[in-house]
């Protein structure tokens, strides 16, 4: 996989209520343009938690790569060569803009609370520079993260903050049982302390948890946890009829969906400005 290799990090402050759930949504491999991306079932999911903010909920989307299903590394080098005329090239940018401008509007009910976007492996390069992915952070406001992003959410309540870290990359590796899949995430805690490590790729729905222990600033004991996740996919891999590079490989349908995580503050014991993150997985 060859991407923009682009590796970003930001801070995002968010307003919160003791008690009460953040809920950060990573969305990703969704292969929109592609004959086998699941219409109803994404259009539901976004028709649900567009209903959710209508009703107050606290979310935030971060998006994981893949929103397009064109092109791939070899893909863009055939559509982006300069041996094309250049009438063609400028059809050719206009038919991805046509593409990009279909997959924002289905988002639309949703995209005020996306705060970033990764890049993924499939996205087209527009003349003038962008990616699609670009583009569309630019249009609906989000942070473009690149291909690999650590990022801080401040949960931020009554004049305290509290911070969670995000290690987030669209994918690498396409291990074939669940297992392996959730081993390559674990190994991004190697080089970089965080407390979420996010990557999408492999269409696979699946978490896992490690904890270790560390010193307070008091000299008491207390966990860390980190989690881990793979943030699932909307493209079908079986269809009657229909031509699908998993049927060419043999290989194995994954659960379609996305997963949400939960930021939940809570106080610790009975010291009111002792408080902690709890931090929940749902897939």
């Amino acid at each position: 996989m060859q991407t923009t290799g682009l590796f970003e990090s930001f801070i995002k402050e968010i307003p919160c209520e003791l008690g009460k759930p953040l809920y950060v949504v990573p969305l990703g491999d969704i292969h929109h343009d592609s004959p086998m991306h699941a219409h109803d079932k994404f259009k539901r999911f976004i028709d649900e938690w567009a209903d959710k903010i209508d009703r107050g909920y606290n979310v935030v989307f971060v998006g994981m790569g893949d929103y397009l299903d064109g092109c791939s590394t070899s893909e863009r080098g055939i559509v982006g060569d300069k041996r094309l005329h250049e009438s063609t090239r400028e059809n050719l940018n206009q038919w991805a803009l046509d593409k990009t401008h279909d997959f924002l509007k289905t988002i639309e009910p949703i995209s005020k609370n996306i705060i970033g976007m990764i890049e993924g492996n499939h996205y087209y390069d527009l003349m003038g520079g962008q990616t699609t992915t670009q583009y569309m952070c630019s249009q609906i406001g989000a942070y473009y993260m690149g291909v690999l992003c650590l990022f801080r959410l401040r949960l931020r309540i009554d004049g305290a903050s509290h911070p969670v870290d995000f290690y987030a990359h669209h994918g690498k590796g396409a291990a074939r049982l669940v297992g392996g899949s959730i081993n390559r995430i674990q190994q991004m805690a190697e080089g970089c302390r965080a407390d979420v490590y996010l990557m999408g790729h492999d269409h696979k729905l699946a978490t896992g948890k490690s904890s270790s222990i560390e010193l307070t600033k008091d000299g008491d004991i207390k966990d860390r946890t980190q989690t881990f996740v793979r943030t699932g996919s909307f493209l079908k891999a079986f269809e009657k009829g229909q031509v699908s590079y998993i049927a060419d490989m043999c290989g194995n349908p994954c659960e379609l969906g996305a997963p949400y995580i939960t930021l939940t503050p809570r106080r610790v014991g009975d010291k009111k400005k002792r408080r902690t993150v709890d931090i929940r997985v749902t897939i």
